[in-house]
């Protein structure tokens, strides 16, 4: 889809489902999950992905070693520019969490959490 905001060029809104990432009680939990997953479902665990937030079954299930908002889950939105795509959301009247915010290393916004819930789950915006 191309937008065209006010006063600014278009651009293409290319959205696309990254993972589901789901709120664990804690580390524990979320190791549980991520063993189970692989020994029950032959879904395997991705140790490239994991750190201290999250452990990853593939590249499709987040396993969040602590819940960062009081959702049971949320749904990551991929695009490749994390700003511009925000920008459009707001337009629409939707709100982010601006303290949920992260920045790669050399300054770039990488992830953020919109304040509104779809049936229960959160959503994130993230950068490609």
């Amino acid at each position: 889809m191309t937008i065209q905001q006010e006063n600014s060029e278009a651009y293409v809104l290319d959205l696309k489902l990254d993972h589901i990432g789901v709120h664990c009680q804690d580390a524990k939990e979320a190791l549980y999950a991520v063993d189970f997953f692989e020994r029950f479902f032959g879904l395997e665990t991705n140790l490239d992905r994991e750190n201290e937030s999250s452990a990853w079954t593939g590249n499709q299930i987040e396993w969040m070693k602590e819940a960062p908002n009081d959702s049971v889950a949320h749904f990551a939105l991929a695009t490749s520019d994390l700003m511009k795509a925000r920008q459009h959301f707001e337009s629409l009247g939707f709100e982010f969490d601006d303290k949920s915010l992260k920045y790669s290393p050399d300054g770039k916004p990488l992830v953020i959490y919109a304040k509104q819930t779809i049936a229960g789950f959160s959503w994130q915006l993230i950068q490609r």
